[in-house]
């Protein structure tokens, strides 16, 4: 490694008592983080595993799209979580809420979501979530989270997101000591995991932070453009959007884009 790994044992440490990171595997190099943990999900591993990778060679955020990243500057991991099929829909707003307090501590800084699952700093992205689930017929067998978060990486090097995306760095000119962000980051999320197995609501945190309430907005929603202002979000997590003819519509995944009011 040409770069500054991160310090695995302390990581452990800290965690071995808690339900996510009491297993941690760190690469250097994998196709797919998520992948990874699939495979290990599919072999009756424990939840809690966090799989982490400095580099991926095939990693990929929502609708198949590449996530760009460089080694030894950024965080991507996924995490083996076996809840209920009740509580998956909570999942994503544990993981961006756990990265919007993380980010606060650190820089001092207010982060928003993006409906359903970007954290943006400054109008900016910087941090993505991904879930992927397996399911019977009668119940969720498991969800992988997969999270990539820019810390010490310079967006305004990659022309094809320079635009769009933002880092700790970029925002402070600060270095960031990934391992100890990292910690921050599983802790949190592990107060919020907590909550949902104890069936306590975490949406009205979660809706709080929510850019895109309020706004017009276009959704494309399984390949159908719905245009429209959105109102709130339900207990489900579902965005709530009023339509140009003052009908309401519930929408449960898409891409969104935000319109000039």
């Amino acid at each position: 490694m040409t770069y500054k790994p991160l310090n695995i044992n302390l990581l452990k440490n800290n965690l071995s008592n808690k339900i996510v990171g009491r297993n941690i595997l760190y690469y250097d190099t994998l196709t797919s983080t998520m992948n990874k943990a699939k495979l290990l999900a599919e072999s009756n591993e424990s939840e809690g595993l966090v799989v982490i990778a400095e580099q991926q060679t095939k990693g990929r955020g929502r609708f198949s799209r590449n996530w760009i990243s460089v080694p030894g500057q950024n965080i991507s991991l996924s995490i083996l979580l076996r809840p209920s099929i009740e509580q998956l829909a909570y999942i994503n707003m544990a993981a961006t809420l756990s990265v919007c307090e993380v980010i606060k501590n650190y820089t001092n800084l207010n982060t928003t979501i993006k409906w359903p699952n970007d954290v943006k700093l400054n109008n900016k992205k910087i941090s993505g979530i991904l879930i992927e689930s397996q399911a019977d017929s009668t119940k969720l067998i498991y969800a992988i989270l997969g999270i990539g978060i820019n810390i010490n990486f310079n967006p305004n090097n990659h022309l094809e997101i320079s635009n769009i995306a933002t880092s700790i760095y970029n925002e402070t000119e600060k270095i960031t000591d990934r391992t100890n962000f990292l910690i921050s980051f599983l802790n949190t999320f592990n107060n919020f995991y907590f909550k949902i197995k104890n069936q306590e609501s975490i949406v009205e945190e979660w809706s709080s932070k929510i850019e895109t309430i309020g706004k017009n907005i276009e959704v494309n929603s399984n390949g159908v453009l719905i245009r429209g202002k959105a109102i709130e979000v339900t207990k489900q997590g579902d965005l709530i959007i009023e339509l140009p003819d003052n009908k309401r519509k519930k929408i449960t995944a898409g891409e969104v884009t935000l319109q000039s009011n």
